[in-house]
């Protein structure tokens, strides 16, 4: 459907929440405007997402499908806040963009877990072997025992993303703090929205660099349809520049 003419709604702006929203979407069409070579690296990182998922029919792992599509919608959502400038609310979706396809790494190489997966809320017991199961530490290690360079990569970025707003850490308040000296006073404020600034850019480097490690872990569950789309060597050219 293409909307010819966009309608404001009555009111819209008229209250904190909704002015904050629209000046997020206003930053994250400067973003777009002023930074188009990293947007240029998100969309094609999106597009790698929309290859791959536009080529799994019959697919041999149906719940890894399931992971993949939602991680790239995750991915878009990050992508959107990451552009807007909401950097630490960006690495709480990042950590997803990394967990997503560590579980259907783990579950395509130990199928049992598929089950154990599903029935998460079945019982008590079925909760607590599921959480047992697919713990960080296990679903890191079936990475490092395929792919050891990628598994570096996703823990770094793993990482990252625990420092810089996954978790309530330091990095999560200090990366957005700006301290204002006035005479005898000292303002401390916390940036919701990064503009022109290293924290943006950090914000969008990281982004890209999580979706592609994402689709580099997914390559080693769909490893035939990547390399039939010619998808690899696309994603290995963008690797480079990352």
């Amino acid at each position: 459907m293409i909307i010819q003419k966009q309608e404001i709604p009555p009111g819209w702006t008229d209250d904190d929440l909704s002015a904050f929203i629209q000046l997020a979407t206003h930053n994250v069409k400067a973003t777009f405007h002023n930074k188009k070579k990293a947007f240029v690296v998100l969309k094609d990182i999106d597009s790698y997402f929309l290859e791959i998922t536009n080529n799994l029919l019959n697919a041999p792992d149906f719940l890894a499908s399931l992971f993949l599509l939602r991680t790239h919608s995750t991915y878009r959502a990050a992508c959107r806040l990451s552009l807007s400038g909401q950097v630490p609310e960006t690495f709480i979706l990042l950590r997803n963009c990394i967990e997503y396809p560590l579980y259907a790494l783990h579950i395509n190489r130990n199928p049992d877990l598929g089950e154990k997966w599903i029935n998460r809320h079945k019982d008590e017991e079925s909760l607590k072997t599921m959480r047992n199961e697919f713990q960080y530490g296990r679903v890191i290690k079936t990475l490092e025992s395929i792919d050891p360079e990628i598994c570096r990569t996703s823990k770094i970025l793993y990482e990252r993303a625990i420092d810089f707003g996954a978790h309530p850490n330091e990095r999560s308040i200090t990366s957005s703090l700006k301290v204002i000296e006035k005479g005898n006073k000292t303002e401390f404020k916390q940036i919701y929205l990064a503009q022109d600034s290293k924290q943006l850019l950090h914000g969008l480097k990281s982004t890209a660099q999580a979706g592609l490690c994402a689709l580099y872990i997914y390559r080693h569950i769909f490893k035939e349809r990547f390399d039939i789309i010619g998808l690899t060597q696309k994603m290995d050219r963008d690797r480079a520049t990352l």
